[in-house]
């Protein structure tokens, strides 16, 4: 006979083997998880009649998160698309988390990378899952372009002339989704019980100012419809130079 301890101890041996073998050692789906979604969103039919559903930054907030799936779900829109910061950092067993939401979607569901998927310094788990850093794809006129500017600083010249060669295509509308945004968009006056006024522009956007134009000057010549980004958490809308952000 088992003694009573000894099948406490096994039970929790299965356990702890079980939960590494999930969270460290098992493959997180069998990869290219963006190219997949992009092939169920060529095999729709086209329609003049169409939205899609952008959001950023839900990090490890998966009670939100899994509201916002639900809403999708709902809504049913062409696709959907995540523009970063999927999870806190680049252990696996954060992308394991997001991964089983995301599977949840019932529709096409795309994602991006942000500066948290590189925090531990490489972005391997990300290619592993989701393939690609930067991508494009089309549906009936309208081009959607995804960088990757995770590094918060710019945007690297092989993606810049992949850019222009994908915005020169001749396309309806033009749609671009990264994760830092070109700029900040907040200023404001900081008041501390009317003893202290300081005018305060915060400078969450890329670092490379003269990059930042140039893509920003991208944007403008080959007039891009929208342009998405996250990494602030907050909602803003501007237009610069005819170019909605």
């Amino acid at each position: 006979m088992i003694k009573k301890r000894h099948k406490i101890l096994l039970f929790t041996i299965f356990i702890l083997t079980t939960w590494i073998l999930l969270f460290y050692i098992l493959p997180i789906g069998d990869g290219n998880w963006n190219k997949k979604q992009i092939q169920k969103i060529n095999s729709i039919e086209d329609s003049d009649n169409f939205c899609f559903v952008v959001m950023g930054d839900n990090k490890n907030g998966f009670h939100t998160f899994h509201k916002i799936i639900k809403d999708i779900n709902n809504k049913k829109p062409l696709f959907a698309i995540d523009v970063g910061d999927l999870v806190f950092d680049d252990e696996k067993e954060k992308y394991r988390l997001f991964y089983n939401e995301i599977q949840k979607s019932e529709v096409p569901f795309l994602v991006g990378i942000g500066n948290h998927e590189i925090l531990e310094g490489n972005n391997a788990n990300y290619l592993k899952i989701f393939g690609d850093l930067y991508y494009s794809f089309s549906y009936n006129g309208s081009l959607f372009i995804v960088l990757d500017d995770s590094n918060q600083e710019f945007i690297d010249n092989q993606q810049m002339k992949f850019l222009e060669n994908e915005l020169k295509k001749d396309f309806k509308h033009k749609f671009v989704f990264m994760h830092v945004p070109p700029f900040d968009p907040r200023d404001y006056t900081l008041d501390i019980f009317g003893l202290i006024h300081k005018d305060i522009k915060p400078e969450h956007s890329l670092s490379n100012k003269e990059n930042a134009e140039q893509f920003m000057n991208l944007m403008s010549k080959y007039n891009v419809t929208t342009v998405f980004s996250s990494h602030i958490h907050g909602y803003f809308n501007e237009t610069k130079k005819g170019v909605y952000y």
